[in-house]
């Protein structure tokens, strides 16, 4: 089962790198159309109107959330990313340690 879910990741990634420059473009619009009416929605939940410098106000302040909520999630992933390698770092130099008879402790080995 493990085996089928890599297989049908590894297709959707071939597939979406046959794309066309054309058709990521599009896809590109078709995300930024549905971001753009998502944030619209939103601001007319709030009680704006549309057309209006409030509403457009709104809808520049939800696209600049949007925006830094995506950049915290890249950096926590990036953090996590250097978490795990230095995890992984840590753990072969205290395996080395241990192999060679010494002790590891206190970032060093004894």
């Amino acid at each position: 089962m493990k085996s089928f879910k890599i297989l049908i990741c590894l297709t959707a990634v071939v597939i979406a790198g046959c794309s066309t420059p054309e058709e990521r473009a599009a896809q590109r619009a078709a995300e930024r159309e549905r971001l753009e009416r998502m944030f619209a929605a939103a601001c007319t939940s709030y009680g704006h109107e549309e057309g209006t410098p409030a509403f457009n106000q709104c809808v520049a302040q939800e696209e600049r959330a949007y925006e830094n909520e995506k950049r915290i999630a890249a950096a926590e992933a990036k953090a996590r990313s250097a978490a795990r390698k230095v995890k992984k770092i840590k753990s072969n130099r205290d395996y080395e340690c241990i192999t060679s008879g010494g002790v590891p402790g206190y970032g060093t080995c004894w």
